[in-house]
């Protein structure tokens, strides 16, 4: 159980303020590949916050920055591991889960030029290659949108009627 979760069950108009710092702390150590899920789970609380504006559009995407970035920090890291390591995955940039995390790090020059050119794109791609097909303009406005406006989570049908394969 979180602090969040201590301050929702005793939540009131007073401590509206305090709950939203809480929120907005929780939401910048996100996995933004995950927003959806993170959105779902706390839907009720981001609704009331948002409704009664203890949390902004701008204070959102400041957070959301703050993840984006620590996601296309490692999403790097997962781009630069020394070949041969033992039991890592190397993955070249256009092949991660969503690239665009890296990109918005690139064009927002959260990496140095060393750490550019270390980065194993296509044969033929170039670091601006790469920004112009990945980088998005609105992608803190995207996610702020996907969290407040999440997706159904999709429940998949008990099938243990089947048994067990094997």
């Amino acid at each position: 159980m979180t602090q969040l979760d201590d301050a929702w069950k005793t939540a009131s108009v007073g401590n509206l303020e305090q709950i939203a710092g809480l929120l907005l702390l929780e939401l910048k150590d996100i996995d933004v590949h995950n927003i959806n899920s993170y959105a779902n789970y706390r839907q009720e609380i981001i609704s009331i916050l948002y409704k009664t504006s203890k949390i902004s559009d701008e204070k959102i995407e400041n957070v959301l920055r703050e993840a984006v970035i620590k996601r296309g920090r490692a999403d790097y890291l997962c781009t630069t591991v020394p070949k041969g390591c033992l039991g890592v995955l190397r993955v070249r940039a256009d092949r991660l889960l969503m690239p665009e995390f890296l990109a918005y790090n690139i064009v927002n020059n959260i990496f140095s030029e060393e750490e550019l050119k270390r980065i194993p794109l296509k044969r033929k791609d170039t670091v601006e290659s790469f920004v112009a097909k990945y980088h998005k303009d609105n992608l803190l406005a995207n996610l702020r949108s996907n969290l407040l406006n999440p997706q159904p989570e999709i429940k998949l049908p008990n099938m243990s009627y089947l048994g067990t394969i094997g």
